[in-house]
């Protein structure tokens, strides 16, 4: 899937400040903010739905629903084509 951009409004002082530590620390402001937004989507998606998300990225089908026995279960019929069970 392709990346999209983001685009928020925030302190500039603040701002400011962040970048200079995360520099002193060897750290890439991009890098940490995509961090910061993966912990949120882990935190609020459901696993069910992070699941079929990666699913789709790595472009594997989707794995079909299981059948119930009922489902499964085929009515059986006679020559005349009258139902058995």
């Amino acid at each position: 899937m392709p990346d999209e951009k983001i685009a928020i409004s925030y302190d500039s002082e603040k701002l400011s400040a962040l970048k200079d530590f995360l520099a002193k620390k060897n750290l890439d402001f991009d890098e940490e903010i995509e961090k910061a937004i993966d912990v949120l989507y882990k935190r609020h998606v459901p696993a069910m739905v992070r699941e079929y998300i990666s699913m789709r990225m790595q472009n594997e089908p989707v794995a079909k629903p299981h059948r119930t026995k009922k489902q499964n279960k085929k009515k059986e019929v006679d020559e005349d084509g009258k139902s058995i069970t």
